[in-house]
């Protein structure tokens, strides 16, 4: 039994934190490169449960029931690009203030 959770931001996300993404008259085309998918298909492929969930509360009730399963079992997670990069650097940057004052002696 075992649980893949696929967070989809819907492609190219990794480039949304890289200097190209400041300009969108490219990036989506070029860079992003938006599919439009999702990961049932690829569930349905090998006949894998699916579920796609859009809160927090159906995550956990997904999770949940994937763990009681003994089945393989994929939860998708859509996500957006922009979303995603606040966030990350917001966590960044209060993990680099917690760890600051840990740091002395470093330059």
């Amino acid at each position: 039994n075992v649980t893949v959770i696929v967070v989809n931001n819907d492609g190219g996300g990794i480039f949304s934190f890289l200097p190209q993404s400041k300009y969108p008259e490219y990036f989506e085309r070029y860079f992003a490169t938006p599919h439009g998918l999702t990961f049932q298909a690829a569930a349905s492929l090998y006949d894998i449960p699916y579920t796609k969930v859009v809160s927090w509360s159906e995550f956990h009730t997904a999770v949940s029931q994937s763990i009681e399963s003994p089945d393989c079992t994929i939860v998708e997670v859509p996500s957006q690009r922009d979303q995603n990069v606040g966030l990350h650097r917001h966590i960044w940057k209060a993990v680099a203030q917690a760890v600051k004052p840990t740091m002395t002696g470093f330059t």
